[in-house]
């Protein structure tokens, strides 16, 4: 009973948190969650099925990111952008409901144009399910885009930990009675109902009459913002169906996995995503420049905080990883694992940047670098696939988030003054550097045969780096301790 009640005192001292720090921080949780067991969720399921099956199941998730990016043609962040702003909330979201609705048959439709083109798709009979996947996110996408753009990021939130958590349950638990295939597309597909559930209650958005102009608003924003997500959505996906082209749906599987694992170096720049961009987008309406710059300098250097600690372990553990936490024939793509690590090092900057760019409405110039990065991407890996196999696909995504990466920072700079936070970063360094010396001389004295003798250094690894960066950085210590004091797990008198 007291456990209780102490719980219920943090959860309401966690409302009273800073808006900025208490969204960051359950978008952390949601990440974490995410990740953690997500991982140990696909490793069950990668034994289970095998690379086969994971391919398949890997090109339906590629195939469906491409279908839908076409569902409103980039009108889900115009409406996101126009209701953050505050004015005439009810009619941007009746005219987003509006397109939703007439764009969704159009889709459908198209699905069935290019059916004949979806092999794998149709080998394994999906085509269905794709339809019903379409349907139902569609209509989920409605309610998120009405809670997300009205500030409520914590429901937002809530709805993604919600899907993510049904989906892994059913997937689990349809892959253990033997439904592989058929139960991993129908875990995504109750993922999105479970978001869905949680988000429906808290829209506060009226249906309302609409004017041709606040059409028109949303549609030029929207035509830039279709663009640059089609941009990135390819980014995201060709390498996959290239490999399946080119090679097999087991090599897909196998890369697919070793793009997950490096998932893990994400965590700290997908959570600040879903965080700065509403608040970008107002603060760029208010002319709050300076706000601008610490909040994208503080969500870069800290989310190198985990790229840079992520990467070493990558390089020291990930063949021992891939082998004995999924299987033998997973750890095929352990060089694509460490080419692909230090791709999300340039995926920080990538992200980030552009979701600034975009949230100071500019996805125009988002969208120049991105389409050459795409373009370049798909040539790169017709080139280095044949050639190099998986490892081909990772070169070509290296190559292209590097210069995406870079253009995007020249890009912004004309505009906003770009840093990371110098003592901050150098401390991330100093306690990756701690980090990397127990694991390594673990490496050189232990030898890895089974599944604990991997986690071990793990574990030791990061105990390391974050009692190192924790001791080092006061401003780390200092937030992480002011965030557990309005939360009430720590006495405001305590000693720092």
């Amino acid at each position: 009973m007291i456990r209780v009640k102490k719980i219920n005192k943090i959860y309401s001292n966690i409302l009273r948190i800073n808006q900025t720090s208490r969204h960051t921080l359950i978008s952390l949780f949601q990440m974490f969650f995410i990740t953690f067991f997500g991982f140990i969720a696909t490793m069950y399921i990668a034994r289970k099925t095998g690379p086969e099956i994971y391919g398949v199941y890997s090109l339906f998730i590629a195939y469906y990111s491409i279908i839908t990016i076409l569902r409103n043609f980039g009108f889900e962040q115009a409406a996101v952008k126009k209701i953050s702003e505050g004015e005439n909330q009810n009619s941007y979201f009746t005219a987003f409901l509006a397109i939703n609705v007439i764009s969704l048959p159009i889709l459908l439709l198209i699905l069935f144009i290019i059916q004949p083109y979806l092999s794998s798709i149709n080998e394994y009979g999906l085509f269905n399910w794709m339809l019903l996947a379409v349907i139902i996110s569609s209509i989920y996408t409605i309610f998120i885009t009405s809670n997300f753009g009205t500030g409520k990021v914590g429901v937002f939130q809530a709805g993604l930990i919600s899907d993510s958590f049904f989906r892994i349950i059913f997937q689990v638990i349809a892959v253990f009675f033997g439904y592989y295939i058929m139960g991993l597309v129908g875990g995504l597909i109750i993922g999105f109902i479970a978001g869905m559930i949680v988000n429906i209650p808290f829209n506060t958005l009226k249906l309302s009459y609409f004017s041709y102009a606040q059409f028109k608003t949303l549609m030029a924003f929207s035509l830039w913002v279709f663009l640059v997500n089609a941009s990135f959505v390819l980014l995201s996906n060709i390498d996959k169906i290239a490999i399946g082209y080119y090679l097999s749906n087991a090599d897909v599987g196998i890369y697919t996995i070793a793009f997950q694992l490096t998932s893990v170096a994400t965590f700290g720049f997908m959570a600040f995503q879903s965080v700065i961009y509403p608040k970008i987008s107002y603060m760029s309406i208010n002319g709050e420049i300076e706000g601008i710059e610490r909040l994208l300098s503080k969500s870069m250097t800290y989310s190198l905080s985990l790229a840079i600690p992520s990467l070493i372990g990558g390089f020291l553990l990930g063949y021992h990883i891939l082998y004995y936490f999924y299987e033998a024939s997973y750890a095929s793509g352990y060089y694509s694992l460490i080419i692909l690590f230090v791709c999300q090092i340039a995926n920080v900057f990538v992200v980030l940047i552009s979701t600034t760019i975009t949230a100071m409405n500019m996805p125009k110039s988002t969208f120049k670098v991105t389409f050459f990065g795409t373009i370049l991407n798909i040539l790169l890996n017709i080139l280095f696939i044949p050639l190099f196999g998986i490892i081909g696909a990772a070169i070509s995504t290296l190559i292209t988030m590097s210069i995406i990466s870079t253009l995007l920072f020249i890009s912004l700079s004309k505009l906003i003054k770009i840093k990371l936070e110098k003592t901050t970063f150098k401390n991330i360094i100093i306690a990756a550097s701690a980090m990397l010396i127990p694991i390594a001389i673990y490496r050189l004295f232990v030898p890895i045969d089974n599944f604990f003798l991997v986690l071990l250094p793990i574990l030791i690894g990061g105990i390391v780096y974050c009692t190192t960066l924790v001791k080092l950085d006061t401003a780390i210590r200092n937030e992480i301790l002011d965030i557990l004091i309005q939360m009430g797990i720590i006495h405001p008198k305590s000693p720092k």
